[in-house]
C-alpha cells in the first residue's frame, strides 16, 4: 500500500472530522471561516504536490457517509476537489433538506457578516455558481427555495436581504443565468401565493388605482428587480400569462412585481392584455376581465415604453369604444361587460369611472338601454361622492389640477403639450367655460411660467386678443 494512498485516506478522514467540528462552530466567525479556507487550501496543495491521489480524494469526498457543510462544499468546489453536482445526486431526501437549510442560513450570514466594501464580486459569483449547481438538482432545488424563502422573508428589513438579492443579480452576468432565473421564478411564486386574495374579494385594491398608497411589501422590491433583470422579455410575457392565470394571488405583491417590470423595461403587454380581454368575453369570465383591467391600469401608470405610453382613458376607448374592433359585438357580451362594470362601481376609483362615462362602449343597438342604465348609475355614484363627472384637459382626473399640470409641463419642455392642444378642439366648451377662467384668475409677474403659458396660448390663437388684453390690464 503506497504512502500516497495512505496519506489520501488520512486526509479524507481529517476533512470529515474537521467538517463535523465546523458544523458545531460559529459559522459566521471570521476565525472559523479563515481556518476552513486554510485547511482546504492545504488539501489542494497536497494534490498539486502529488502527495495525495486526486482521483481517490474526489471519490472519497463524494462517497463519504458525512453530510458536508455547505461552506466546506463551496471550498471544495473552489479548489476543484470534488464534483458538487455528482455529490448532490447521491443525497437522500433527509440530507437534501438539511443541506438546503444549511445553504439558506449561510446565504444570509455570509452577506450579513461581510462588509459590503470588502465583499468582492468574485466571491459572490463563486457562491452563486454553487447555488446554480444546487438548482440543477431537482431533489435539492425545492427544499432550497423553501429554506431561503423562509429565511429571507424573516429578514426583509435587514440590509442583508437587499444585498443578497443584488448578489444574485451579479450572477446573471455569467453562465448561471438559466438556473438562477429558475430559482428566482420559484422564489417569486412563493411570495405571490402567501396571504392570497381572490381578485373579486379584493377589487378595492386591485382596481382602485393604487394612488398614494404605501406597501410594506416594498421590501421585496430587490428580489423583484433581480427577477425582472434575469428574464428576457419573452420569458416575462410567459411568466405573466402563467401568473395571471390564477385568480387568487397576493395582489399587492403582484402589483409591485408587474410595476417593476413595465417601469424598468421596454416590455409591451398590449397583446397579452387584449388576448386576456377577448378570452374573458368569450368565456364570460368576470375574474379574467378584472385581471385584464388591473394589468392595463398598471401599464398605463408605469410603462416606460414611449411608443405605447397612454392614459387609461385612451386605452379604454381604443379597446371598447372603437366601432372598428367591436369586441362587444353580441348582446350577451355587451350585457356581461356592462354588468361587470356595474359591479365594480362601489370600489372603483372616480378617475376610472369618469373614463368609462366619457368613452361609452360600443354595443349593439338592442343594448343601448343597458348602456344608458350603466351611465346613469355611474354618474349617480360620482354625484354621491361629490366627485365631478367632467374630466380635465389631460384626461387624468376631474380637472382640478389642469392648470398646475399645464404649467409644470410647459416649465419642463417650454411647449404646450400636443394632447392639450388637441383636447381644446374636442372639448372647447369645457376649455372656455372651466379651464380658461381658472387659468386667468391668477396674476403672476411677467417673468413667471404662469404668465409665459398665457402668452403662448394667445400666440397660438387659443386665447383671444381681447381676453388676453383684459387679463393683462387686470393684473396691473
Amino acid at each position: 500500500m503506497s504512502k500516497t494512498f495512505i496519506y489520501t485516506n488520512v486526509l479524507i478522514k481529517y476533512l470529515e472530522d474537521f467538517n463535523g467540528n465546523y458544523f458545531l462552530s460559529i459559522c459566521s466567525s471570521k476565525t472559523c471561516r479563515q481556518h476552513a479556507l486554510e485547511v482546504v487550501q492545504k488539501a489542494s496543495l497536497a494534490v498539486k504536490d502529488k502527495k495525495v491521489d486526486s482521483e481517490i480524494l474526489k471519490d472519497g469526498l463524494l462517497n463519504s457517509k458525512k453530510l458536508w457543510h455547505v461552506e466546506i462544499l463551496w471550498l471544495f468546489r473552489f479548489f476543484k476537489l470534488c464534483d458538487i453536482g455528482a455529490y448532490l445526486k447521491l443525497l437522500d431526501a433527509t440530507d437534501a433538506r438539511a443541506l438546503s437549510q444549511d445553504f439558506a442560513e449561510c446565504f444570509m450570514t455570509l452577506f450579513a457578516y461581510n462588509d459590503p466594501s470588502q465583499f468582492s464580486d468574485q466571491i459572490a459569483q463563486d457562491f452563486i455558481s454553487l447555488l446554480s449547481e444546487f438548482c440543477e438538482e431537482s431533489k435539492v432545488k425545492g427544499h432550497l427555495i423553501d429554506a431561503i424563502y423562509s429565511i429571507l422573508l424573516s429578514n426583509l428589513f435587514d440590509p442583508s436581504f437587499g444585498k443578497a438579492c443584488n448578489i444574485m443579480e451579479l450572477s446573471l452576468k455569467d453562465g448561471n443565468k438559466s438556473n438562477i432565473s429558475k430559482f428566482l421564478y420559484g422564489f417569486c411564486d412563493k411570495t405571490f401565493l402567501e396571504n392570497v386574495d381572490d381578485i373579486e374579494s379584493n377589487l378595492n385594491f386591485a382596481l382602485s388605482g393604487f394612488k398614494g398608497e404605501s406597501y410594506s411589501d416594498e421590501n421585496l422590491l430587490p428580489l423583484y428587480q433581480a427577477t425582472v433583470h434575469a428574464m428576457s422579455q419573452d420569458h416575462l410575457l410567459d411568466y405573466f400569462s402563467k401568473l395571471l392565470g390564477s385568480h387568487s394571488l397576493n395582489w399587492k405583491r403582484a402589483y409591485l412585481f408587474i410595476s417593476e417590470a413595465v417601469r424598468s423595461t421596454e416590455l409591451s403587454l398590449k397583446h397579452l392584455i387584449l388576448s386576456m380581454v377577448e378570452q374573458s368575453l368569450t368565456d364570460f369570465n368576470a375574474k379574467l376581465l378584472y385581471i385584464s383591467i388591473f394589468l392595463a391600469r398598471v401599464c398605463c401608470q408605469q410603462s416606460s415604453n414611449s411608443r405605447e405610453k397612454m392614459t387609461y382613458m385612451s386605452w379604454f376607448s381604443m379597446t371598447f369604444s372603437s366601432t372598428s374592433k367591436r369586441p362587444l359585438h353580441s348582446n350577451k357580451r355587451a350585457q356581461f361587460f356592462l354588468n361587470a362594470l356595474t359591479k365594480i362601481l362601489p370600489v372603483d376609483a372616480p378617475c376610472y369611472t369618469r373614463a368609462h362615462i366619457h368613452n361609452a362602449v360600443s354595443v349593439p343597438s338592442c343594448c343601448h338601454l343597458d348602456l344608458s342604465e350603466y351611465l346613469q348609475a355611474a354618474k349617480a355614484h360620482l354625484a354621491s361622492l361629490n366627485e365631478a363627472i367632467e374630466v380635465g384637459m389631460f384626461q387624468e382626473d376631474d380637472g382640478k389640477n389642469d392648470v398646475d399640470i399645464l404649467i409644470t409641463q410647459f416649465k419642463n419642455s417650454k411647449k404646450i403639450p400636443n394632447n392639450f392642444l388637441a383636447n381644446i378642439n374636442f372639448r372647447r366648451h369645457y376649455y372656455e367655460k372651466e379651464f380658461l377662467p381658472k387659468l386667468l384668475s391668477k396674476c403672476q409677474g411677467p417673468s413667471s411660467t404662469h404668465h409665459a403659458v398665457i402668452v403662448k396660448l394667445e400666440s397660438l390663437g387659443k386665447i383671444s386678443a381681447l381676453t388676453f388684453r383684459r387679463h393683462v390690464d387686470g393684473c396691473k
